[in-house]
C-alpha cells in the first residue's frame, strides 16, 4: 500500500507538469508574434530613410497600432488586423514550425510585389531581418528549455541555471483532488497511463477549439461588417452604374450623329474605322471579382500595376488582353496563380522573367455592376 501511494503521488506530480506547458507554449507564441510585427512596424516607420525608428514600450498589440498610425505607416490599422489574430499552432511538435510559417509569411507580405520589392533596397533592410532571424532563434531557444519533469520533484527552489516555468506549480487542491480520483477508480489502475495519455491530447485538443472558437467570432463579426458595407456600395453602385449607362448611351448616340453628319465616301468603305473610335480604353489591376471585373475599380490610365486592358466596344460588350507595360507583366508573374488562373488560358509558366503575349483577346459582357468573363484570354509566354 506505501508503494501504491507513492506512485500515486508520482502520477500527481507528472500530471501537474503535462498541464504546465500547453500555457507556457501559448504565451511563447504570443510574445514571439508580438516581436515580430514590432520589428516589422520598426522597418516600416523608416519609410527608405538611413534612421533608426524604435517603439520601446511597444509589448501589445494596441501598443503596436499606436505607434504605427503616428508614425504614418500606411494601411498600418489593416496590417495589425491581418496579423493579429492570426492562429498559431501552439502544441509541442507544431509550434516551431508553426511560429517560422509566420514569420515567412509577414515577411513576405512586406517584401513581396512589383512595389513591395524595392524595400529590400532600404538602408535598414539587413537590421531587418537579421532581427526576425534572431526573434526566431529567441522562440527555438524558449521551447527547447520546456523539458520533461524528472521522475523524482525537486525540492527547494531552482537550482542556477534552471528556468522556473521547467517547475510544475503543484497546488494541494489540484493533487487532492486528483488522489481522491485515483483512490475511487483502483480498478483501472492497470489503464491509467493509458487515460492520463488520452487526458493530455484532450487538452491539447480543447485548447486548440478554444482558439479556432474565438478566431471564428472575430472573423464572423468582420464578415458581418464587411458584409454590411458591401450592401451600402452596392447600392452606390447600382445608381452610378444606372448614372454611367446612361451617359454612354448619351455618348454614344452622339458619335453615331457625328459619324454620320461628317463621314465621307471613303469612311463609307472603312467601317472599322468608325467602330475603333468608339472602343473605350480601360485597365485593371486584377479580377477582383474572380470572374470579372468591377466597374468601379476600373483604372483610366495604366501603371506599373495594372495586369489587364480593357477594351469596351459598346455598352454591353468588350474584350480584354495582358497589357503589355514589362512591370505589370513581372507582377503578374510573380503570384501567376492569383492572377492569371481565372483570367487565362495557357500550357505552361515560365519564369517571373518571361514576356507575356496575348494570344487571342478574352471576350466580357456587363452584367449589373461588373464586366463578367465570358471567354478566358489566351496567351503564351516567351
Amino acid at each position: 500500500m506505501k508503494t501504491f501511494c507513492s506512485l500515486l503521488l508520482l502520477l500527481c506530480l507528472i500530471g501537474g507538469a503535462q498541464a504546465a506547458d500547453p500555457p507556457i507554449r501559448a504565451q511563447v507564441a504570443e510574445q514571439t508574434r508580438i516581436k515580430i510585427l514590432k520589428a516589422s512596424l520598426e522597418f516600416l516607420a523608416t519609410q527608405g530613410k538611413d534612421e533608426e525608428k524604435r517603439c520601446e514600450k511597444c509589448g501589445t498589440a494596441d501598443e503596436l497600432l499606436e505607434f504605427g498610425t503616428a508614425s504614418g505607416i500606411p494601411g498600418a490599422d489593416n496590417f495589425m488586423k491581418r496579423w493579429r489574430k492570426r492562429p498559431i499552432d501552439t502544441t509541442a511538435a507544431g509550434i516551431d514550425s508553426s511560429l517560422t510559417a509566420f514569420r515567412n509569411v509577414v515577411f513576405a507580405g512586406i517584401t513581396t510585389g512589383a512595389e513591395k520589392e524595392k524595400r529590400k533596397e532600404w538602408p535598414a533592410y539587413a537590421g531587418y531581418e537579421q532581427e526576425l532571424d534572431q526573434i526566431g532563434a529567441d522562440a527555438s531557444a524558449s521551447l527547447a528549455k520546456l523539458k520533461p519533469v524528472p521522475k523524482t520533484p525537486p525540492s527547494g527552489s531552482p537550482k542556477g541555471g534552471e528556468n522556473e516555468a521547467d517547475i510544475p506549480d503543484y497546488s494541494f487542491v489540484y493533487m487532492a483532488a486528483l488522489s481522491i480520483l485515483l483512490l475511487l477508480v483502483l480498478w483501472l489502475f492497470l489503464r491509467m497511463r493509458k487515460i492520463a495519455d488520452g487526458l493530455s491530447k484532450a487538452h491539447a485538443a480543447v485548447t486548440n477549439w478554444r482558439g479556432n472558437q474565438e478566431q471564428a467570432s472575430v472573423d464572423i463579426e468582420s464578415l458581418r461588417n464587411e458584409l454590411g458595407e458591401m450592401r451600402r456600395v452596392q447600392g452606390e453602385l447600382r445608381h452610378d452604374n444606372a448614372l454611367l449607362e446612361a451617359a454612354f448611351k448619351n455618348e454614344l448616340e452622339k458619335n453615331s450623329r457625328l459619324v454620320t453628319e461628317t463621314k465621307s465616301d471613303s469612311a463609307r468603305s472603312t467601317p472599322t474605322t468608325e467602330q475603333k473610335s468608339q472602343v473605350v480604353k480601360k485597365f485593371a489591376r486584377y479580377a477582383d471579382q474572380g470572374d470579372g471585373f468591377s466597374v468601379s475599380d476600373l483604372l483610366d490610365e495604366e501603371d506599373g500595376e495594372t495586369i489587364f486592358e480593357l477594351s469596351l466596344t459598346s455598352s454591353q460588350k468588350g474584350f480584354f488582353r495582358i497589357a503589355t507595360n514589362a512591370a505589370a507583366q513581372r507582377y503578374a508573374l510573380s503570384n501567376s496563380r492569383y492572377f492569371l488562373s481565372n483570367t487565362c488560358e495557357y500550357e505552361d509558366l515560365r519564369s517571373v522573367n518571361s514576356t507575356i503575349h496575348t494570344v487571342e483577346p478574352g471576350e466580357l459582357r456587363l452584367s449589373g455592376n461588373k464586366w463578367q468573363i465570358t471567354q478566358q484570354v489566351k496567351i503564351r509566354f516567351s
